[in-house]
């Protein structure tokens, strides 16, 4: 009774297990506790797609507003391009997946960079 008082019982009864993820690593994480690699494929393109959702969108909006709205245009298909070479690069390996993930971070950078110039010389600079 003094066990179940003290809250051992009910982290017990709650599947709450302190000691449970002592050996987590980054790679567990990310790639998950499988060793089915279609899972591991599938996550990863998921789990990089969302990753790099907000500074794409933030930097292509950015882009469009400040910068040419009709070369967003371009730039989104080269990082949709990037994207769809993930899967098929990711089940290559490394260093083979660089060649998706790379082109996908220089249209962001491209974007923002393109962004700053804009307003540097919208003040003037």
């Amino acid at each position: 009774m003094a066990n179940a008082a003290s809250g051992g019982g009910l982290r017990t009864a709650l599947g709450i297990n302190p000691y449970r993820y002592h050996d987590a690593s980054t790679a567990a994480v990310k790639y998950g506790n499988t060793l089915d690699p279609l899972a591991i494929l599938g996550d990863r393109m998921v789990g990089n797609t969302l990753e790099q959702l907000v500074p794409f969108l933030g930097s292509l909006w950015l882009f469009a507003i400040f910068v040419d709205s009709e070369r967003t245009w371009q730039t989104g298909c080269a990082y949709l391009a990037s994207r769809v070479a993930y899967p098929p690069l990711f089940w290559a390996g490394s260093p083979w997946i660089l060649l998706s993930t790379v082109p996908g971070y220089a249209v962001i950078w491209y974007h923002l960079g393109a962004v700053l110039i804009a307003l540097h010389r919208a003040e003037g600079g």
